[in-house]
């Protein structure tokens, strides 16, 4: 049911989940790393899932993710296999 996929979903997020930053080093970091999440998410991941979403409303089934983009895969993967452990 859709409580306890979104009670698997929180604890993936919690067990690969961000430590606590405790000084400068580790914001400075972060904040690049947030910077740069946001900008390629804004120039490729949107206008992608866009055009992924296009060929789901026409009746695409497959859509094939590049071997440069491992994060999409292991949440395919994961999402998946939860899928397929519901039926």
């Amino acid at each position: 049911d859709e409580r306890s996929a979104m009670a698997w979903l929180v604890n993936q997020v919690n067990r690969f989940g961000l430590k606590p930053i405790t000084n400068e080093q580790d914001r400075a970091a972060r904040q690049k790393g947030a910077d740069f999440a946001a900008l390629v998410v804004g120039t490729e991941d949107f206008p992608a899932a866009e055009q992924c979403q296009r060929g789901a409303e026409i009746g695409l089934k497959n859509f094939v993710f590049g071997s440069n983009e491992p994060m999409l895969q292991h949440w395919h993967r994961t999402w998946q296999n939860a899928l397929n452990n519901k039926e």
